[in-house]
């Protein structure tokens, strides 16, 4: 599973998004049963599926993954967030993304309550 994200990793990195996605599709799916789960890798399949579909301009599809990965791996949450705002920029939700950004930050600055 972690050699085939691998290769879905080299693959989106190539800018091979076609092949990047059949790659990361497999990843996902064999990291999805496994016990215990590792949510990190599933995260960061997520993430990258997004960044496939996003370079993709499937805006939809990408803030679906990067939602995805918020959930599966809530530390990892701040940067699903600005990703989702990227995605929501490209769909011309300026005023929605610019809004979860300033949400964002403040969740992560001390004292910000």
């Amino acid at each position: 599973a972690v050699a085939t994200l691998e290769i879905g990793r080299a693959y989106h990195a190539g800018f091979r998004e076609d092949l990047a996605l059949e790659y990361l599709s497999i990843a996902f799916s064999l990291l999805q049963p496994q016990k215990p789960r590792p949510k990190s890798k599933i995260c960061a399949t997520l993430m990258l599926l997004g960044s496939v579909y996003f370079n993709q301009k499937d805006y939809v599809s990408a803030i679906q993954k990067f939602e995805a990965a918020r959930e599966e791996h809530p530390p990892l949450s701040g940067a699903a967030d600005l990703e989702i705002a990227r995605a929501m920029s490209g769909l011309g939700k300026h005023a929605e993304a610019e809004a979860l950004l300033v949400t964002t930050k403040a969740a992560r600055t001390p004292g910000s309550g």
